[in-house]
């Protein structure tokens, strides 16, 4: 498990955005009032693209270049927003990635990339049902 130098656990890294300022859940989805849920998102820095194109068993049908894929990628947190979810990205670090999905025994596609994304929010959140 990688660390921080702070010691702090590397495993995920998460940036919550809301439409309501930092903290704030809005949106309702029902009569009695509950909150969205909070949706995760992967997200990958620039100087890890190359290497998690490599990484994931589905890289060939990611966008080529890493200005590509952040389009795609703030384009959809912006439509979640729009509809009241409080977003978490949820950083890809390529060791750390690959760690995790071997200790969780999934591939480090699109379902690896699903389940390391939904136990950072679970981490985070707890169980939102």
């Amino acid at each position: 498990m990688k660390m921080d130098t702070d010691g702090a656990d590397r495993r995920y890294q998460w940036v919550i955005g809301t439409t309501n300022g930092p903290g704030g859940i809005c949106g309702m989805n029902s009569s009695d009032d509950k909150p969205l849920p909070v949706v995760g998102a992967y997200w990958i820095d620039e100087e890890d693209y190359p290497a998690l194109l490599r990484i994931f068993a589905d890289g060939d049908r990611m966008p080529r270049t890493w200005p590509e894929w952040l389009k795609m990628a703030e384009e959809m947190e912006q439509g979640l927003k729009a509809y009241g979810h409080v977003v978490m990205r949820v950083r890809i670090v390529p060791d750390a990635y690959l760690d995790w999905c071997r200790a969780h025994d999934t591939s480090p596609g699109g379902a690896g990339r699903k389940k390391f994304v939904a136990a950072a929010v679970a981490e985070r959140y707890g169980d939102q049902s």
